[in-house]
């Protein structure tokens, strides 16, 4: 069964447009994570991430420590089964950061994920109730914080409690959460190519 734990966004101090474009984002920390390097198509492994290094959490922050593969889908199918496959290899207390445009299919990598949790319910965005939770085989919470302005929007919300559990934490439109979020956090940033496809890039934990 599911059951959702609504927070009233009540201190934004404005909304964000519908736009796909991103506001300024806060200064990270020293030792922040490294943005995914734009892959051509051509050299995008696609559904490989089963016979390839799992993602894992290191000790160390170097940027050599992480561990960053990228991967083509032509459909929701696709994109469902690389975060079924990704989801798999995460640790309980994880956080993933997923951005990319409006449309770009960050719900329904999310729904892999889940999956990989043991969630049976469908997983739907929550954009006005701002987190879902979702009691599978392993707890797994879903947060969207496309209306959140900016660094002190979110930490007015005071999900720090839900974020650094022992659950399994999806943020979508991560971007806009505060530097130590990030830092802590899987990377995951679709693309959307010409020819409709995704280019989806994963990025490990430090």
């Amino acid at each position: 069964m599911t059951s959702y734990w609504k927070t009233q966004i009540t201190s934004l101090s404005r909304s964000r447009s519908s736009s796909c474009s991103n506001t300024s984002q806060p200064a990270v920390s020293k030792c922040k994570s490294r943005s995914p390097t734009s892959v051509s198509p051509t050299r995008l492994e696609t559904l490989s991430l089963s016979t390839s290094k799992p993602l894992r959490k290191t000790d160390s922050c170097p940027e050599k420590s992480k561990d960053v593969k990228n991967f083509a889908t032509v459909n929701a199918d696709e994109t469902i089964r690389i975060g079924r496959e990704f989801g798999r290899t995460l640790p309980d207390g994880a956080i993933v950061v997923v951005s990319g445009p409006l449309g770009a299919g960050k719900t329904v990598f999310t729904r892999g994920i889940a999956e990989a949790c043991g969630v049976t319910d469908e997983v739907t965005s929550p954009t006005y109730t701002l987190v879902h939770e979702y009691l599978g085989k392993r707890r797994f919470y879903h947060i969207d914080l496309y209306r959140v302005a900016d660094e002190r929007d979110f930490d007015n919300l005071a999900l720090d409690d839900i974020i650094f559990s022992d659950a399994v934490t999806v943020i979508e439109w991560g971007e806009h959460a505060s530097p130590d979020v990030r830092d802590a956090a899987y990377t995951v940033t679709i693309e959307v190519l010409e020819n409709g496809a995704r280019s989806i890039t994963l990025q490990s934990a430090p």
